[in-house]
């Protein structure tokens, strides 16, 4: 019953390391975990409350086409640093070159490809941001992940060395006598 205990905690482990790693692999720009039209999106601030609390998971959708007077997610853009916002879209402008921006609330000018998706078509797992923004961290990373299965790689080397060992002493024994 251990030992069935001890593997379902390392596949369990072991998925997580998988996934970890891939949202670390599937970045954007902006620090965004982006899987096709998904996006994970990490509620850091409650500058979005009470819709979205501090340490929340938002999973956005980009497939679905906003409109205006929807309340979408957004990158905003200050000076070089990005951060994600909620806002209603106002309006929407379409060029002759194809390009689509939207005015949002406030008159800020956004194209579409800074849209995450709109609000009311996200789904939201609570506290799940706080767990995956530590296991995405560098130091998280590096001491939940890798550390880890650098010692669980060594102890199964250990452990081959010792078979080996012992599998020799037992043939020089046998051959002994």
């Amino acid at each position: 019953m251990k030992k069935v205990i001890w593997n379902i905690f390392i596949v369990l482990y072991a998925i997580i390391a998988i996934f970890v790693t891939i949202c670390l692999l599937s970045y954007n720009e902006y620090r965004i975990s982006e899987f096709g039209d998904y996006s994970l999106v990490i509620i850091d601030s409650r500058e979005l409350e009470p819709e979205f609390a501090k340490g929340d998971l938002v999973i956005t959708d980009r497939s679905y086409k906003v409109e205006e007077g929807q309340q979408v997610f957004f990158y905003k853009t200050n000076f070089g640093e990005v951060s994600i916002s909620v806002a209603e879209i106002a309006e929407r402008q379409e060029y002759t070159n194809g390009e689509v921006t939207y005015v949002l609330e406030g008159d800020n000018i956004i194209k579409e490809k800074n849209i995450l998706g709109a609000v009311d078509k996200v789904k939201t797992i609570k506290n799940a941001g706080t767990i995956l923004g530590v296991l995405e961290s560098k130091w998280g990373f590096l001491v939940l992940i890798v550390l880890p299965s650098l010692i669980a790689f060594l102890y199964e080397i250990a452990e081959l060395i010792s078979d080996l060992r012992s599998g020799s002493n037992k043939k020089e024994k046998n051959e002994k006598h």
